[in-house]
């Protein structure tokens, strides 16, 4: 069993009875009616906008003649006509203002002169401020000289500092050397006196030896032996003073001078004690200046 289909048949507008077609329109235009897109003009309106669109015509058509096509430019040369316009108003508001200015001008003006001017003109005036005036190379040498000047002036407050420290350093280099010269005089003068008096007390010592000897001596042959007897004892009792006196002596000793004289006593063992005591109370018991002493 076979089924055929059958076109359905197109419905034209105007057969279409909805309501929104245009088979219900009016065909044609009323009498009185607007086109779409225009608005109702009054006539008079109408005729002056046609005059103003004839006055127009020819200076959009004169524009348009001026206008020269330069490949991708459009020039279009100057008005003359306002250019002249411009040009006639400027002069006429320039004369204006000229007269204006001599309507406005100070007749008279009174002008009390100042002490020294005049001599110049306003243009040497001028163009000597302008020849004066600080550049940046001016600037740069003036800044340059400020320095200079600033350095010399250190300069030279270090070499007067310098020289009086160099005068302050002869004074005490002179200071010293004579103070070294007094020293050396006073310590030769010292030891003189030392040595004087250590060689006094050994010729002392040689002579009281010299006169105890002689006095030992026999006078005669028959007194010899009790002469010897007696004068022995003498003999051992000088010897043993100084042991007294030594003894003495180290009684007055502190520990610490009674260390210094064994001490000086041990490098010099030839010296007899009273001469080192002795040295030792000149030196204030200072061993190495008294070591020093009896070296020399």
């Amino acid at each position: 069993m076979s089924r055929s289909f059958t076109s359905r048949p197109t419905v034209t507008h105007g057969s279409r009875g909805r309501g929104r077609g245009t088979a219900n329109r009016i065909q044609g235009n009323a009498r009185n009616t607007v086109p779409p897109g225009q608005y109702r003009m009054d006539p008079m309106q109408r005729q002056e906008d046609e005059q103003l669109q004839e006055q127009q015509a020819p200076t959009q058509q004169t524009q348009e003649q001026r206008m020269t096509y330069m490949g991708g430019f459009t020039m279009i040369p100057p008005n003359q006509r306002k250019r002249q316009e411009v040009t006639e108003m400027a002069q006429r508001e320039t004369v204006a203002y000229e007269q204006h200015r001599q309507q406005k001008r100070q007749q008279t003006f009174n002008y009390v002169g100042t002490v020294g001017g005049g001599e110049t003109s306003i243009a040497e005036a001028r163009e000597k401020a302008a020849r004066e005036s600080p550049t940046k190379a001016q600037k740069l040498l003036k800044e340059q000289q400020r320095k200079s000047e600033m350095r010399k002036r250190e300069d030279e407050e270090l070499e007067k500092k310098k020289e009086e420290q160099r005068r302050k350093a002869e004074m005490s280099e002179k200071k010293a050397k004579e103070d070294e010269k007094l020293a050396e005089q006073r310590w030769s003068e010292r030891m003189k006196k030392t040595n004087n008096a250590w060689l006094n007390r050994l010729e002392r010592q040689a002579a009281m030896k010299t006169s105890v000897t002689t006095s030992s001596k026999p006078g005669t042959l028959d007194g010899a032996t009790n002469r010897d007897f007696r004068l022995t004892p003498p003999t051992s009792q000088s010897a043993d003073v100084p042991e007294a006196g030594a003894n003495a002596d180290n009684n007055t000793l502190n520990l610490g001078q009674q260390i210094k004289l064994k001490q000086l006593q041990d490098v010099c063992p030839d010296f007899p004690k009273e001469s080192l005591l002795e040295i030792l109370h000149q030196t204030e018991f200072d061993v190495e200046e008294a070591i020093r002493l009896l070296v020399e």
